[in-house]
């Protein structure tokens, strides 16, 4: 089980990814809000030109009619320019909020995992330490086993050696005794 991840580890590396892959889409939203913004610029720079162009215009014109269509078209063109930049900014806005929420969604589950892996890792810490109590103790045990068993194998040898003494004495006043016993049958036979 060392070799393998844990299911928690996989979810951290998969929080850590997704919150790569949300910061990726924010700076390409900041890019794109860059362009937006330096788009908006230019149109209100044109809105200004534009706004311009009907003082212009009725400069050159004079008071007629042309000069009151001119500001007509350049102020539904200005309309056109806000509603427009309101959209984008609305756009901006909705993902902005999406990306946040989803930044939001992705650390809380990140800490989660973490957290999860954290208290993991502690029962783990806890078992092994349980684990090594369990070993020693049984080291010990062990250790003490074998100090039982040379101590009982050193009390076999001294008493096997002195049955062995007692024996071969035995056998000794058993060979006396056999040879005193086979004098007396000798004894015996010749008195009959």
């Amino acid at each position: 089980m060392a070799g393998a991840p844990s299911p928690t580890a996989t979810n951290v590396k998969q929080g850590v990814v997704e919150l790569l892959g949300l910061a990726d889409r924010v700076s390409a939203l900041s890019r794109l809000i860059e362009e937006n913004m330096s788009a908006v610029d230019e149109a209100l720079g044109t809105v200004g030109v534009l706004k311009a162009m009907p003082a212009r215009a009725a400069a050159t014109t004079g008071a007629n009619g042309s000069a009151e269509d001119a500001m007509d078209e350049l102020i539904g063109e200005n309309q056109q320019l806000h509603e427009v930049l309101d959209l984008i900014m609305i756009k901006h806005r909705s993902q902005i909020s999406d990306l946040r929420t989803s930044a939001a969604r992705a650390s809380s589950e990140v800490e989660r995992a973490l957290f999860e892996e954290r208290g993991l890792n502690a029962s783990l810490r806890d078992e092994n330490v349980r684990l090594r109590e369990k070993i020693l103790e049984m080291v010990t045990v062990m250790r003490s086993a074998a100090g039982d068993d040379d101590r009982e194998e050193a009390e076999r040898d001294t008493v096997e050696k002195s049955l062995r003494n007692e024996n071969a004495e035995l056998r000794k006043l058993l060979a006396i005794s056999d040879d005193d016993l086979a004098g007396e049958f000798q004894m015996d036979e010749r008195e009959s």
